[in-house]
């Protein structure tokens, strides 16, 4: 029976039978993407000390402050739009949005990479030596990042979102663990600037194989020359909020790193990260169903589908509900001897904030894809005006707390100022969208079209 069910579902047509596919699909992708970047945190976290690791993390947050004048909003900017050509076999348009994009990128990623050689030139003398030379060994992964990001975001607006994060969130850190588990057979030894140099070449593999990927998923008419329009002046309005928004999200998602590696130790950069890493575990209902449904939400909001919309958002807040507590659960039960056992007994003081951090993937799977339908919609200045309170509340929160409670401090500040944007964006598709995108709705219905 469970055979034939499986076979009927595979064979299936419909919305429904479409997203219970496409979430079996990204699911499985997600939980490849975790443990992929898990094996290459337990292999950093065991190669170099508390310490040594603290000295990545925190030239990697630099490196991905650095990345925000190079992807702008370019990565959302492309998802909607070609969405929105694909839909409408625009094909010029398709065209046009890649190409503009692209030449946008790789001229931003010149820019900062020559930015930073010559700012350490002039203060890198201040720098310790491991800082100065892993951050150089970083700023490969600029430009490399930023494409890879730009093309996960065209496979995604044509609706193939596993193969989209395929190469950068599975392949990378599998590189990433192969390379650093040959150096150590090799009796090479490995400290922070060698780990970060893995981390480019690791990032060059990926991108290589996405690139091939894409070329092979383009509709039949892209893979023939042809004309491109571009919408210069529409593109450019629009990436400016988006452009600010993925600026407040970096900034949001780094801050507390470079505040613990300002105010505190390496050592607790480096139990900060690993409680970051682990519950990062939470949001694989969250993160799967954006990989799954954003192409989806475009592809409704473009159609003017609000029922069919509505149904996505209610399905995908009960999924990542569900999935976000069970893992808070297992952590509750297990996550001390867990870290112990994974990363080594040295990261076991990671556990507090790895709670804290749990609780606050869950208060996002509360409240759904908000950020998502948002964006989807165009209504990116909501989103923006939204992050910018949360980052502002985030940064005085790991002011205040950072140097007295360290990262449990840090923690804390990220629990608040999450519940704060989550609370702001669902207020913001309610009043503007008519739609409610928490567990809640689940019994909610929208009139079919507008």
């Amino acid at each position: 029976m469970l055979g034939i069910s499986l076979r009927s579902l595979l064979s299936a047509r419909g919305t429904r039978a479409t997203l219970i596919r496409g979430s079996l699909a990204g699911l499985a992708a997600r939980v490849a993407a975790i443990l992929s970047g898990l094996l290459s945190t337990v292999i950093l976290a065991r190669v170099l000390d508390p310490s040594g690791y603290g000295t990545y993390s925190y030239a990697f947050a630099i490196i991905a402050v650095i990345m925000i004048p190079v992807r702008l909003g370019l990565p959302t900017l492309i998802l909607r739009e070609t969405a929105r050509a694909n839909a409408a076999k625009d094909w010029s348009l398709l065209r046009g949005i890649w190409r503009w994009s692209g030449c946008a990128i790789s001229g931003g990623a010149v820019l900062a990479v020559c930015g930073v050689i010559v700012w350490l030139a002039a203060v890198g003398r201040e720098m310790g030596a491991a800082e100065r030379n892993t951050l150089l060994w970083g700023l490969p992964l600029i430009p490399l990042m930023a494409l890879s990001a730009a093309r996960a975001s065209a496979l995604s607006g044509l609706r193939l979102p596993v193969r989209s994060h395929l190469t950068d969130q599975v392949l990378r850190p599998v590189a990433l663990s192969v390379l650093l588990l040959a150096a150590l057979g090799l009796g090479i030894a490995v400290d922070p600037s060698r780990a970060m140099m893995f981390h480019s070449v690791a990032a060059m593999l990926a991108f290589s194989t996405g690139v091939a990927l894409l070329a092979k998923a383009r509709p039949a008419p892209m893979r023939v020359l042809g004309p491109h329009r571009m919408k210069h002046r529409d593109w450019a309005r629009a990436l400016l909020p988006l452009s600010a928004l993925a600026a407040v999200q970096v900034v949001n998602q780094s801050a507390d790193l470079i505040m613990l590696g300002i105010f505190r130790t390496d050592a607790e950069v480096g139990l900060y990260r690993i409680a970051v890493s682990s519950a990062s575990i939470a949001a694989i209902g969250l993160t799967a169903m954006g990989m799954v449904l954003n192409g989806h939400i475009a592809h409704s909001l473009a159609q003017k589908d609000r029922a069919r919309l509505q149904r996505i958002l209610s399905a995908a807040a009960l999924a990542c509900t569900v999935a976000t507590a069970l893992i808070l659960a297992g952590f509750l039960l297990m996550g001390k001897p867990m870290i112990g056992l994974i990363f080594g007994v040295n990261y076991t003081g990671a556990y507090p904030v790895l709670i804290v951090l749990t609780v606050a993937q869950l208060v996002s799977a509360f409240f759904g894809m908000n950020m998502n339908v948002l964006n989807m919609a165009g209504l990116e200045q909501r989103t923006l005006a939204a992050s910018a309170i949360s980052i502002g509340i985030n940064i005085v929160l790991n002011l205040m707390l950072i140097p007295q409670f360290g990262v449990v401090g840090a923690g804390i500040a990220t629990l608040i100022s999450t519940t704060l944007l989550n609370f702001l964006c669902w207020s913001s598709v309610r009043n503007n969208l008519g739609l409610d995108s928490t567990l809640l709705s689940m019994n909610s219905s929208v009139p079919n079209k507008t």
